[in-house]
């Protein structure tokens, strides 16, 4: 709340990085913006957890949850914050130039302790952390505790044990960061997009190399039906045909590991083609 981070003249900052801040900035410096949650759309490789690190200059969070889909993300993001960490995104690209920094802590099991939040500006966890009715910090922790809550994966955000955090903190501001606005089981988010940052800028300006799509169409494909444990093997005009026409099938052709194991080896199989080209 007291420190003005280097962002605008940085060139340590990526464009989407600094653009997505600046949009964050009038985002929450704007009295006549009433939503309380928002996204951001950054692709994989510009720049998602240093600004994740940066939002809460944006809204002067007072004390900011930094929430993870999972152990890895988490343990990425709390070295992001870490004073003590080489790769501490403060220090690494020269947000602020000297202490003090950040107080960061991380929920991890029974290591962390509610004096430990106390004394935080950010607390960074994953959401399994987070979960069940009985769950001891959503029990004890007030619920004007956190004024801001940044999820990371936020595609992840609309399931229920998300929606239960935001239910417990009704007064925090909710950003989700995402790298595609589209969720593989096609629920539709919540929220408004407030900055997305486009492939085919992320291409043109290097921060991602150029993509081509593939598509694979295996000859046949095995899966087990739902309904008993026998295996069958069919070709990808019967899968379409069957597909149009039955609801079962569909269901068991997407879950079947027999499925998926065709998926992954007629992709490494392509994979080795393109390496030996």
């Amino acid at each position: 709340q007291n420190r003005q981070p280097n962002i605008g003249g940085n060139r340590h900052i990526r464009t989407p990085q600094r653009e997505a801040y600046q949009e964050l900035v009038n985002y929450a410096s704007n009295p006549e913006e009433t939503e309380r949650e928002v996204g951001i759309v950054l692709p994989v490789g510009c720049g998602k957890s240093g600004t994740i690190t940066l939002a809460p200059f944006a809204f002067r969070s007072n004390r900011t949850l930094v929430v993870a889909p999972g152990l890895a993300i988490a343990g990425q993001l709390a070295a992001d914050f870490n004073p003590s960490s080489p790769a501490m995104f403060y220090q690494k690209c020269q947000v602020l130039v000297g202490g003090p920094y950040p107080e960061p802590v991380e929920i991890r099991g029974t290591t962390a302790n509610r004096a430990d939040l106390d004394e935080a500006h950010v607390v960074i966890t994953n959401i399994q952390q987070l979960q069940g009715e009985a769950n001891r910090w959503l029990q004890n922790l007030p619920a004007d505790y956190f004024d801001l809550i940044l999820f990371d994966e936020g595609h992840h955000s609309v399931a229920e044990s998300w929606t239960a955090l935001k239910a417990h903190f009704p007064n925090a501001m909710n950003v989700n960061f995402i790298s595609t606005p589209l969720r593989a089981d096609c629920q539709i988010m919540a929220w408004r997009v407030l900055y997305s940052y486009s492939i085919f800028r992320a291409i043109q300006e290097g921060y991602v190399k150029r993509l081509k799509a593939v598509q694979l169409n295996p000859r046949t494909l095995r899966y087990v039906r739902r309904d008993n444990t026998q295996e069958i093997e069919v070709t990808l005009a019967e899968v379409r045909r069957l597909g149009e026409t039955d609801a079962d099938f569909r269901r068991s052709i997407v879950t079947s590991t027999e499925t998926l194991n065709t998926i992954v080896d007629a992709s490494i199989r392509e994979l080795d083609r393109l390496r030996a080209a």
